[in-house]
């Protein structure tokens, strides 16, 4: 089943609720990218890990001036200035 997280959900396991973050972490691909980088001690906003989770899963490249991206594996920059 496909899910989309409301923002009430995002706040609890920013907080790291125990109940709540490890269900995204398991099942939403935005939600292992978060873990993965807080484990590097790097801290993503989630509205960046969603960004970067989609243009990964869709072979796209991401146009932006956010450095934060480069940090992230696997993602695809576009530089194009």
């Amino acid at each position: 089943m496909k899910v989309i997280v409301d923002t009430s959900i995002w706040i609890e396991y920013l907080k790291n609720n125990h109940e709540i973050a490890p269900e995204l972490d398991e099942g939403l691909l935005t939600g292992k990218l978060s873990f993965k980088m807080k484990e590097k001690g790097v801290t993503i906003a989630i509205t960046d890990c969603v960004i970067a989770a989609i243009a990964t899963n869709n072979g796209a490249a991401v146009y932006t001036l956010d450095q934060d991206f480069q940090s992230i594996p696997d993602v695809e920059l576009y530089n194009e200035f």
